[in-house]
């Protein structure tokens, strides 16, 4: 005589399945979140390396000490192709320099099509948690490390006329006033002062 499951048997088991899903769903979905926001650090790394290749060989003119230089992340050629947010395309990106005569500071300041994005941060501070969702507009005229103007690079590598930026700054980690407007607060953690402050 063949003998199957009852009724509270294989209630039990969907019952312990579910808990098993319950717990198991939501850390494979934070492991691929954490591994996309990884690979969109990355990604970000290779692009300022790209940038470094290109002003080691001469390819960019980036000298001025009193100048920020906003570079489009689609100049910049990568060993695996255009230049990707793990989330898409690349909206909007630019590698930022900063040079003070004597080294040179990057940052990168962009989002993608998702609008997922990082604002104003250098590689060395870059970390997953500096992600944000819904970066809405990038801001292009700030004078990071307190510059006076600004130079916005098209995707040829031409250097566009250059701009008075935003230079008068103060503030501290979280807030920080832009030329007597009103308090800034962008985004927690990390935000426009941060790099404009050096």
């Amino acid at each position: 005589m063949k003998k199957g499951f009852t009724l509270i048997e294989l209630l039990a088991v969907i019952i312990i399945l579910g808990i098993l899903m319950l717990i198991a769903i939501p850390s494979v979905t934070s492991y691929i979140n954490n591994s996309r926001k990884e690979t969109y650090v990355d990604t970000i790394k290779e692009l300022i390396k790209g940038t470094v290749v290109k002003i080691n060989s001469g390819e960019l003119d980036v000298y001025d000490t009193d100048t920020t230089y906003y570079i489009p992340a689609s100049a910049i050629d990568l060993e695996n192709g255009d230049p990707r947010s793990p989330y898409g395309k690349f909206d909007e990106a630019y590698v930022v320099i900063a040079y003070d005569g004597d080294k040179y500071d990057y940052y990168f300041v962009g989002k993608d099509e998702k609008d997922m994005g990082i604002e104003a941060i250098t590689k060395e501070e870059m970390i997953t948690k500096d992600l944000i969702k819904e970066v809405d507009d990038l801001d292009l005229t700030i004078g990071l490390r307190g510059k006076d103007k600004i130079v916005i690079f098209d995707d040829e590598l031409n250097p566009g006329t250059p701009q008075n930026a935003v230079s008068k700054v103060s503030g501290n980690g979280d807030s920080c006033t832009i030329e007597e407007s009103e308090i800034v607060v962008y985004p927690p953690g990390k935000n426009k002062c941060n790099a404009a402050l050096g």
